[in-house]
């Protein structure tokens, strides 16, 4: 059941890897700051240094990715990107 959940999921937003089927319009550095937003919701983050990287969601959830790898760009819609909790490095909010 759960494959037929993935793939459809898959055939809507994306591959079953979770790469969505669009490219970002765009793109800002980040500094990840407790108070400040981001200027728009983006719709994945870039991390470019590696170590742990605190959002908060578009709907308002706090989430803690741990051990994020250089290079990897994680696809979740964010309105935040915190500094308590966050060491990775150069950070890319991706919009569109």
């Amino acid at each position: 059941m759960a494959v037929i959940a993935v793939d459809r999921l898959a055939a809507a937003y994306g591959d079953k890897y979770g790469a969505p089927s669009f490219s970002p319009n765009d793109g800002a550095p980040v500094t990840p700051s407790d108070t400040d937003e981001l200027v728009n919701v983006c719709l994945g983050v870039y991390v470019g240094g590696a170590g742990d990287v605190t959002v908060v969601t578009q709907l308002a959830t706090t989430l803690v990715f741990k051990a994020v790898p250089v290079g990897t760009t994680v696809w979740l819609r964010c309105r935040q990107i915190k500094s308590t909790g966050t060491t990775a490095t150069y950070i890319v909010a991706l919009g569109g």
